[in-house]
């Protein structure tokens, strides 16, 4: 269907143009904390940092941390890089976004207006523009999750449910904050 691929194409344009300046940011705040450690740190290092719980003071989030490594291992410490993660994956929650409306309401036009405002939103220009914010990446994983956890709704497979599942462990160990999806789930269920 040819709205869909308008919308597609809608969804990335906006979030694109509304995030562009991105690329032109630096680091701020403690992203300078997050890129010494990917710099300095050897591999075994850096991931034994971000995957033994016993090393971490704050939080658990090596997801979070692996996005870090990958970015830096690909393109350095180009802050365009780094910010260009973010804004793509702002643009894929904005394309999840889509899909998962589009499945509830059956509408298309809907699903358009709701991801465009999401996708073109400065409210949410911190957790995009703020490369140490997992922020986006959770997002990702969690509607994934969701994603997964519908088709389960749907088709009672078991894939699906461990999908679910294994899309909600992964949003958990980017972000504590993702601890919220199995009430999601039961409200999708509903």
């Amino acid at each position: 269907n040819h709205w869909w691929l308008l919308s597609v194409l809608a969804i990335v344009t906006v979030g694109g143009v509304s995030y562009f300046s991105a690329s032109r940011i630096g680091f701020v705040n403690n992203d300078w904390y997050y890129l010494d450690q990917v710099a300095r740190l050897n591999a075994n290092d850096y991931l034994a940092l971000y995957f033994d719980p016993r090393l971490q003071s704050g939080w658990y989030r090596p997801l979070f941390g692996m996005l870090y490594w990958i970015v830096y291992a690909f393109w350095g410490a180009s802050t365009a890089a780094h910010h260009w993660a973010h804004v793509v994956l702002h643009i894929a929650n904005g394309l999840l976004l889509f899909a998962l409306i589009r499945r509830f309401t059956f509408t298309v036009r809907l699903a358009l207006l709701a991801s465009l405002i999401y996708v073109g939103m400065p409210v949410y220009s911190k957790a995009v523009y703020w490369i140490s914010g997992p922020d986006p990446l959770s997002v990702f994983f969690g509607l994934i999750a969701l994603w997964c956890w519908t088709n389960f709704l749907q088709r009672e497979k078991r894939r699906d449910y461990v999908f679910a599942f294994a899309g909600f462990a992964l949003a958990l160990i980017t972000k504590e904050a993702s601890i919220t999806i199995p009430a999601v789930f039961f409200l999708a269920d509903r």
